[in-house]
Order: structure tokens, then sequence, then C-alpha cells
């Protein structure tokens, strides 16, 4: 693959690695402009923009690699590749890719359909991808990016859209019209939609196209030469030592799969990094010369890609002097601290990350790891081993300080000829000895050397294969390195200090909270009281106010009633009264007479 193609791969794994939910997706269209409004809703930006990788420019390697706020990438493929050294770019870098959730295609009601390739080897890319992804599983979605339409019109836009690229296609395909609009929700739906896709995985050889026989050629080769690797009867010297150095492909695959532990004394490598024994959380801090290959291992260390290669002093400001990252279960913690790479560095940059760094680690560091890059040993990087361990945290940390050899090759896979290695660099240099004598008593017992191999440099599934089945053995070899360690954690005065701050600050924040929740709670009974009492007043009101508008209703009704029952009580009375009047009336007749 050529520089630029990989440099673009590297660029979307890494995306991808950070994201893995996200979709990726493959973007085409035949108007740059419409490529361009495509990216813009989505809100994709260039990944080559945060990377120092001028390579990756599309003028040069035909391919684009964008990012969406939410981590989605996207991937802009040329729509026709007109040679077989083109199909057989683009194939690789798709299988680089390994899998897709869909492809868009960027059109609009003025584009022109597209005609028949100029000579024989030319090819469409869009049903190249859809043999390559089994065609009738991967999503196709038109992306419109006309203005808002009516609807008369978009009906008669979609089906001229699809009768122009549904040919294209085997029938069953999924096929979609999706009209991408400038509303943030629009490119939401597009994506949320193609979250729930299944992914794919790229296999090129299944496409029969005639500008592919380059690539199937290719693989062809490369399977021949799988095959002699784990064939017996080979009878060179290559093969011979090849078959001792790398295992048949079937064991480099179960050894490189997800899962698989590898084990190291008592410690353990896996797919997610390094997990150490005996303590609940291991603090790893990696320091040395810049371009040792600090950033690798650390990477190498925690499982994914957290780590940039190269220290920049210009982004050494505040805790940017100080990186750190977790491997999958968060046992392990390391730290790339840049202020401790480089003895001339101002001292305020060596303050920042020493502060950040008590700060980060207030128990202590359980590992110094110093890394040394296999070449000739210069001054500066025993000046780096002695401003650690001797200026800076002093010799007590010296039962903690470990060397790792990066690059070291044949000495990674041979421990036999690392004696002989180490014997020679001592008669050979000074420097070299120095270093060993700092590093206190058996210091050839807490060196590993390592090989460094990154899978997404690979051209092809065997170099993949061998680059994890080196990363498996570069966890392996540090795994048994630290499986013995039984110093406690190295705590400098000042972590000590930073940790005694640290609990007094969480002290001060946790009766801050605690009075600012009493007084938010008083204040919402206080309200509730208040609103209670509001409550109980105005249904009091209530309650009067309908008192008196059925009183004003009723009152009359009531009166006539109030008087009939009145007059049905009073009438015996008046009844007695009269039969009392006429006695007395009678009586009083008799006497006169």
């Amino acid at each position: 693959m050529k520089a630029g193609a990989a440099a673009t791969l590297r660029l979307v794994l890494e995306a991808r690695s950070i994201a893995p939910e996200e979709p990726c997706l493959l973007l085409l269209g035949r108007s740059p402009e419409a490529l361009d409004t495509v990216r813009t809703r989505l809100r994709a930006s260039n990944l080559a923009k945060y990377h120092d990788t001028p390579e990756a420019d599309p003028s040069i390697c035909g391919l684009r690699a964008d990012i969406t706020p939410s981590g989605a990438t996207v991937v802009t493929l040329p729509e026709v590749v007109h040679t077989p050294a083109e199909a057989t770019e683009m194939a690789t870098f798709l299988r680089g890719l390994r899998d897709a959730h869909g492809v868009l295609l960027a059109c609009s009601a003025t584009d022109e359909p597209v005609g028949p390739p100029i000579v024989d080897t030319s090819a469409e890319v869009l049903p190249l991808l859809s043999d390559f992804y089994s065609g009738t599983d991967l999503p196709v979605l038109l992306t419109l990016t006309d203005p808002d339409l009516e609807p008369g019109d978009l009906e008669g836009l979609r089906a001229q859209l699809q009768g122009r690229y549904a040919a294209k296609l085997p029938a069953s395909s999924t096929f979609e019209v999706y009209q991408l609009s400038e509303q943030a929700e629009s490119a939401d739906s597009l994506l949320s939609r193609l979250r729930r896709a299944r992914p794919l995985v790229c296999e090129p050889l299944q496409c029969k196209a005639l500008v592919m026989t380059q690539y199937r050629s290719i693989r062809e080769q490369l399977g021949t030469r799988s095959s002699q690797f784990s064939n017996p009867s080979g009878g060179s010297r290559k093969n011979s030592i090849t078959r001792q150095m790398s295992p048949p492909l079937s064991e480099l695959t179960a050894e490189a799969s997800p899962g698989t532990t590898t084990q190291g004394g008592s410690c353990s490598s896996t797919s997610s990094g390094l997990t150490l024994p005996h303590r609940n959380h291991w603090t790893l801090m990696v320091f040395g010369k810049t371009g040792a290959g600090k950033s690798h291992l650390a990477n190498l260390l925690v499982g994914h890609n957290a780590f940039r290669s190269g220290d920049s002093l210009s982004s050494v400001t505040g805790t940017d002097s100080i990186r750190k990252a977790y491997n999958a279960d968060k046992s392990l913690m390391v730290l790339d601290t840049i202020g401790f790479g480089d003895t001339k560095l101002p001292p305020d940059v060596v303050s920042r990350s020493l502060r950040d760094t008590a700060s980060e680690a207030p128990g202590g560091i359980d590992i110094l790891m110093f890394v040394l890059k296999k070449e000739r040993v210069a001054i500066s990087e025993k000046e780096t081993l002695a401003f650690v361990t001797k200026d800076l945290f002093g010799e007590e940390c010296v039962p903690n300080v470990y060397m790792v050899v990066t690059h070291a090759g044949r000495l990674a896979k041979d421990k036999q000829l690392r004696g002989p290695w180490l014997k020679e660099q001592v008669a050979e240099s000074e420097t070299f000895a120095e270093i060993l004598s700092m590093m206190g008593p058996l210091a050839e017992q807490r060196i590993a050397f390592v090989e460094n191999s990154d899978p997404s440099d690979a051209e092809d599934d065997e170099d993949r294969l061998l680059a994890e089945r080196r990363r498996a053995r570069a966890l392996e070899e540090i795994a048994a390195l630290l499986a013995s360690h039984r110093a406690p954690a190295y705590q400098h005065s000042l972590m000590k200090q930073a940790g005694e701050l640290q609990a007094m600050r969480l002290e001060e924040m946790k009766k801050t909270m605690q009075q600012q929740i009493e007084s938010k709670v008083r204040q919402e009974l206080e309200e509730e009281r208040k609103q209670l009492h509001e409550d109980l007043e105005e249904r009091q009101q209530e309650l009067q106010r309908r008192l008196e508008e059925e009183w004003a209703l009723m009152k009359n009704e009531l009166e006539d009633r109030a008087k009939e029952l009145a007059r049905a009580d009073i009438e015996p009375l008046a009844q007695e009264l009269v039969e009392k009047t006429e006695k007395k009336a009678k009586n009083w007749r008799c006497v006169v007479m």
C-alpha cells in the first residue's frame, strides 16, 4: 500500500479505536460539491487536520478520512478506478479497514448518469463494493443534497435516482433514498440508522471483475508464501528459520485473537493490555528519551491507542505535562511524563511534570519503566535515568526501576542471545555500564526486550498476524518480568503530601457539598411548607366562594322551604292556642249567663 493510503488507514483505525461503537461509512459521489455538502451536513472534519501527516492528503492518495462529532468515520473513495493498480490499492485499503456499516452516495437532481467505462480496465467503485461486502447486506443510501423539495418533486427525484443506480447493484440490495438537510437532526437520524446496521467484513476476493485480476494474483502469491511457512518439507534455510520463528497462520490466528491469554509467571497479557497480580491497582510510569518508543510501549500496555507518538514540548502546559491511560479493567494506570524524558527542559516544565505525577499517583508508583532503544547508547540517556533515580526521586526508587529495550529484533525472539549482548554492551560502552549500575544489583534480571510492531501498518493478513504475535510476545515478556515484583510502591514525599492534600480537599468539598445539600433541602422544605400554607388558604377561600355562590343560587328556594317547615312546626301550636282560646271564651260566656 502506498504511503498516502497507509497514512489515511492509520488515521481511520485510530479514530475507530476511540469510538468503536460508531459506524464507519464509505462515501462516493461524482460532484466534489455534493461530497463537500454531505461532509458538511454530517459536521465531519478531516482527520488529517489533527495529525502531522501531509502524505494523507486526498490529492496524493485519492482517499480522504473524516470524523463526525460523535466519532463516526467517513471514508471518501474515488467513484471510478481506472487501472488494476488503483483497484488493488483500494481493495488493500478496505481490507485493512476490515468492515463498514454502509455506503453513502452523494447525489443531487443535477447529477448526470455515470457513463460506460472509458477503457476496459476501468470500473465503477459502487458495484465493486457490492461484491466486496457480499452486496445484498451492505446498506446503500442515496444521500440527496438538494435544498428542501416539494413532496411531489421529491418522489419524482427518488424514482429517477433509484432507476439510475439500482442497475449497478444486485436486485436484492438494501437500497434507500435519504434527504440530508442542513438541520442537525437530519444528520443524527442518518447516523442513528447506520448504527443499527450490522458491520460487514470486506473480502475483495469475492469480486470477479476484470480490474481485480492483479489483486487476486497478489493474494494467491501470499497464500503460497503462507503455505510455505507451514510446510515442513521446505528445504531452504530461509524457510527453516521462518518455521522456527513463525508458526502456521492458524496458530497465529489463535494467538492473536481477542481473549487469548498468555501466561508469564503469574501475570497475564491479553488483547486488552497487561494484567498484573498481587494488587488491586498498579501504577506504571514510562520515561526515557524522546523517540525511544515510550508511546508505543504505553499503548501496548493499556491495550489501545491512548498515546500519540512523539513528545511535543509545545503541548506541555497544565496537566498536559503528563498523559495517562488505563487498561480495559482499570487495574493498570500508565503514566507518560514528558518532563522526565529530557534533562534540558526548563525547570517550570519539570516542576509541572512532578506536580502532575504526584497528583495522579498520590499512593506512589509501582513500576518506573525506563525505555531504551536498541542503538548506540547516548550520554543523554544515562543523564535521563540519573535525573530520575538520583536527582528527582532518589535511590529509594531503584527497586521499582525496570528497563525495556525497544526495537530489540532478534533479542526479543531468542533469550539465549541477551546475555552475550549485554556483556558486549557493558564491555564496549561505559555509558551503558553506568546505566546498569544505576539500576542496582541483578539489573540484568529487570530488563525486557520487545519489538515495536503495529498491526495497523501491516499490508496484508499475514503481516498483521505476525505483528499481533510480536505484540503478544512483548506483553508476555513484560508480564513475566514483573511477575516476581514485590517491592512496595515508591512514594515520593511530594506524592504523600499530594495524597494528604487531596484527602483534605476532598473532605472540605464533602463538607461544602453537605452544607449545600442541607441548605437546599431546608429551602425546599420551607418552599413546600409555604406552598402548603398557600394551598390551604386558597382552598379555604375557594370553599367560602363556592358557599356564597351556592347560597346566592338557592337562597330563595331555601327561604320558601324554611317557611314551609316553620309553618308546619307552628301549625300545632296555633291549633293548641286556638283551642285554649275557644275554651276560655266558652267558660266566660257561661259565667256571664
